[in-house]
């Protein structure tokens, strides 16, 4: 990963993000920015504010830190956040659903990422 902050949306990064909070106790993860190796805190902040934007992260944004991405923290896990966990858990159904959004055009509607992830995982487990 290059360590330049851009407005990209990294849906692996989106993952790590998610799986990261999810698999530390809560007060390690409440209140702090999270730290994905790799990637800078201003390209983690974005992400987690996106995820907060969207509804899947309860965040908390530091109003004093001049409009930086570096300074957003979780506060915790939304509905739609677990649901994405869930669905992406799998690593093997993780790389077919970046295979697939490689197929139909390199990106997708994070709003559809989940259905098209439990798609798959149907698909896998024969459902």
């Amino acid at each position: 990963m290059d360590n330049q902050f851009r407005m990209q949306r990294d849906l692996d990064l989106i993952r790590a993000i998610l799986f990261k909070i999810s698999n530390e106790p809560a007060e390690e993860v409440r209140f702090r920015p999270v730290e994905i190796e790799g990637y800078n805190e201003e390209t983690i902040g974005y992400h987690v504010w996106l995820l907060g934007d969207g509804g899947y992260l309860d965040i908390t944004t530091n109003e004093t830190a001049g409009g930086s991405f570096a300074h957003v923290q979780v506060n915790e896990i939304k509905w739609k956040g677990q649901e994405f966990i869930d669905a992406a858990r799998n690593q093997n159904i993780w790389e077919k659903f970046k295979v697939k959004v490689v197929e139909k055009g390199g990106s997708i509607p994070f709003s559809i990422a989940t259905e098209v992830l439990t798609s798959i995982a149907k698909n896998e487990f024969g459902v």
